[in-house]
């Protein structure tokens, strides 16, 4: 059974009023009394009620990031990036596991503030506009990263400068018109389970983009999704690149969402007799160990995450601060693309 405030009392004869005033530092408690209580808080094991704690100053301390899949480095990185930014707070992290459901529920958690704000990477407003109401209602900080349509809706939003909603920003366009001139024409796109961005939204433009670039790219052919996940990216990754090499060998260029499923797009190409670099290119939406430990050359995008996390907290932390005037925080990071073997040219 938890220690209280009473036991204490009891234990050191003292009244109710003054353990509390020792144990939250009242200047006119003596420094005799204060230590004579905590020592004997210390003794008996007593630990301040976190309820009571959050009551009282109208505060919890904790923060939330709500991502589809920690299985994937990008999104435990930037999990990573913002506990170093958000000094101070404590961090719960809600994996919604690429499952609608679930996100909705992480969400719907903040309405019962179990946490003083959250960033999160919302899969699409459509299916959750509701409760980002009432969340904005409630004067609940929230920022979500890279969610496209953001604008429509009560929200803050950090993501990259130029980017449409196919996920192509200009760098990255630079790359796809470079490997036209170099001779790719048959590109695949691969999205798996991804639910960091609307595929639903996302896959009616990929053939207008593609084929403006002069690709051959039919939406019903070449964009490439599960119906279901084994719940193993580099899994689903591996098995849409077998099938694709085996119906189309004449693929020369992936463009891949996940960065695990990356690997198993590597993997296929291995088992296909193909080379990256040589026989095809293949891109990655993050830079993540994936790519900058990979023994084959690929682009990757380099998303800037620890700009991307301070800036979350900077919104979340302007709006505990009571700036609820403005209505919404925007901030467009610049964004690069890497190739990790510069001294060899994409098609050589």
């Amino acid at each position: 059974m938890a220690v209280t405030i009473m036991d204490i009392a009891q234990a050191t004869g003292k009244s109710y009023p003054t353990v509390s005033r020792a144990l939250n530092g009242h200047p006119k408690i003596s420094v005799r009394t204060r230590e004579e209580i905590r020592a004997a808080a210390h003794r008996l094991g007593y630990r301040p009620s976190f309820a009571g704690t959050a009551l009282k100053k109208g505060r919890t301390g904790v923060l939330a990031v709500i991502v589809p899949n920690l299985l994937n480095p990008f999104y435990a990185e930037f999990l990573r990036c913002f506990k170093h930014a958000a000094v101070g707070f404590d961090i719960v992290a809600y994996d919604y596991e690429l499952c609608r459901e679930m996100e909705t529920k992480a969400l719907d958690r903040l309405l019962t503030g179990f946490c003083d704000g959250a960033a999160a990477f919302i899969s699409d407003f459509c299916s959750n506009s509701e409760l980002v109401e009432q969340i904005y209602r409630m004067r609940i900080p929230l920022v979500t990263v890279g969610t496209a349509e953001y604008q429509k809706y009560p929200v803050d939003f950090v993501g990259l400068e130029g980017t449409s909603l196919v996920g192509i920003n200009s760098q990255l366009l630079k790359v796809l018109k470079l490997l036209r001139r170099c001779g790719r024409r048959h590109l695949a796109v691969i999205a798996g389970m991804s639910s960091s961005i609307n595929l639903d939204q996302v896959v009616e433009r990929c053939e207008e983009i593609f084929q403006a670039l002069g690709f051959e790219f039919q939406e019903d052919r070449d964009f490439l999704r599960l119906d279901k996940s084994s719940g193993n990216p580099a899994k689903d990754g591996f098995e849409l690149a077998r099938q694709r090499f085996a119906e189309h060998p004449e693929t020369d260029l992936f463009y891949v969402w996940d960065c695990i499923q990356t690997y198993g797009v590597l993997c296929a190409a291995a088992r296909a007799g193909k080379d990256c670099g040589t026989d095809f290119d293949l891109i990655s939406s993050d830079y993540t160990w994936v790519a900058e430990y990979s023994s084959v050359p690929f682009y990757a995008m380099n998303q800037p995450l620890p700009e991307m996390a301070a800036a979350c907290f900077d919104f979340i932390r302007r709006r505990l601060a009571g700036d609820w005037e403005s209505p919404q925080f925007v901030k467009h990071l610049k964004c690069s693309v890497k190739y990790p073997f510069q001294t060899r040219q994409p098609g050589e």
